[in-house]
């Protein structure tokens, strides 16, 4: 080790002054030998800055036996060190190794969402080799360049920050300085199970990869810069050809201005629009089944493409995203008095009533109305429209897609179609000017 890069770490000028203007922060500490490193760093710090403000969480997954006895060193170090310390249990699911991995990832992070202030950033201790390693995962799960840009230094997280201010360092210099500053961390025997992922790189790959290429981990690093530009630059693009891409309807593309572009231009936009909306990406395979079996399906086509809790469908020449939509129980009815919000079946909201004047319809006092969904064969007078019409056929005028006519609520008065909530009210029991009408409203 050279010794003018111990003394370097031991003063915290390692840290990347850029990170720390902020004041507040939450580490991520486990007591293992990067987060134990990490908060010493940051003690230091401390010293040389009184404006700094620390604390420790610490997560119990109880996947070990040794948990509680993790816990109470990481607790005795932080009262030494004068570091504000919070614990949180978890229980992590058990199913496969890879699952355990990542469900126990998952819920830790939603722990440190729980247990961080609106004013902390979060510190993680992750080093250049954990870099190296989420590089080749990545790599091995086929990732673009969005996956193969791995960690970033500094990333939104929970409405704050999320910082990792250890990425540029190896996990040998990391244990090189707590060694010689005589250091006592906690040794995880999960760490050496081969069964993860992670651990096979880490102890079967990586030490092969180092003999041939010693400066494997800061190359694949490098790399990771290179991609994270090259993302950068595709969601520059994404955002630029969104703005050309509104369908007629919120959050809607159009297919016409989609098939405009280039194949590589779709798949890029379509990514960035369903990031946008919430909605997790397609695989390759449904990526191509969007482009072929969606974007090039004649307009009177209903196609849908699925995949975990999103679903992508057409309606003449906008693209929707969509939660599953659910069928709804056909024969529900209900007779409702329109005094009390009415609680619709099938997670379809309630339905209320407003007055407004010179709108709706107007109702012999006391009525009774009932609330059903669409049968097949109803037939409309919409107001201000001269004799009935096939609902279908006001739906096909109204653009109301295929898939959710059968979740508008119909509202009938002695048998006879008086309102479709949201899109037309019947002309004999529409409101004049002068009267109050009753509006009906899904929410």
């Amino acid at each position: 080790m050279k010794s003018g890069w111990r003394m370097e770490l031991a003063e915290s000028s390692i840290l990347n002054p850029e990170l720390f203007h902020h004041k507040k922060f939450l580490v991520a500490y486990s007591g293992g030998l990067d987060s134990h490193v990490m908060l010493q760093l940051l003690a230091k710090l401390r010293e040389q800055d009184s404006d700094l403000q620390l604390r420790a969480a610490y997560i119990n997954h109880h996947l070990s036996g040794n948990a509680s006895v993790w816990q109470e060193h990481c607790q005795k170090t932080c009262e030494l060190l004068a570091i504000d310390f919070v614990t949180k249990e978890i229980s992590v699911p058990k199913i496969t190794k890879q699952s355990l991995e990542a469900n126990a990832r998952t819920l830790r992070y939603e722990a440190f969402a729980e247990i961080i202030a609106d004013d902390e950033w979060l510190i993680t201790a992750h080093n250049q080799n954990d870099q190296a390693e989420t590089i080749l995962l990545q790599l091995l799960r086929g990732a673009g360049p969005k996956g193969l840009a791995a960690m970033p230094e500094k990333s939104t997280f929970h409405n704050t920050w999320h910082i990792r201010p250890l990425l540029h360092i190896t996990r040998e210099q990391i244990k090189t300085y707590a060694v010689s500053n005589h250091l006592q961390w906690i040794e995880d025997e999960s760490n050496a199970d081969i069964n993860f992922d992670r651990n096979f790189l880490r102890h079967n790959v990586m030490p092969i990869l180092q003999q041939r290429w010693p400066s494997v981990s800061a190359t694949l690093t490098r790399s990771a810069k290179h991609c994270a530009e090259a993302s950068n630059l595709l969601t520059l693009l994404a955002e630029i050809d969104l703005q050309q891409l509104s369908g007629t309807k919120k959050n809607t593309l159009s297919i016409a201005q989609l098939l405009a572009l280039n194949s590589e231009r779709q798949r890029n936009v379509l990514r960035y629009w369903l990031q946008y909306l919430g909605f997790s990406l397609p695989s390759e395979i449904k990526m191509q089944q969007i482009q072929h079996e969606i974007l090039l399906a004649g307009e009177d086509k209903a196609p849908c493409v699925k995949w975990q809790h999103t679903e992508i469908r057409r309606y003449q020449d906008d693209l929707y995203a969509l939660c599953p939509v659910k069928s709804v129980a056909k024969n529900w009815q209900a007779e409702w008095d329109m005094q009390a919000p009415l609680l619709l079946p099938d997670d379809l909201g309630t339905l209320i009533v407003t007055h407004e004047e010179g709108k709706g319809l107007t109702m012999p006092a006391g009525a009774i109305v009932t609330v059903r969904f669409r049968h097949e064969g109803e037939r409309f007078l919409p107001q201000g429209r001269s004799g009935s019409h096939p609902l279908k056929k006001l739906f096909q005028e109204w653009h109301v897609p295929t898939w959710e006519r059968n979740r508008i609520p119909l509202i009938f008065y002695k048998d006879e179609l008086i309102a479709v909530c949201g899109y037309g009210y019947a002309e004999k029991f529409a409101a004049k000017e002068n009267q109050k009408g009753i509006i009906f409203i899904k929410k």
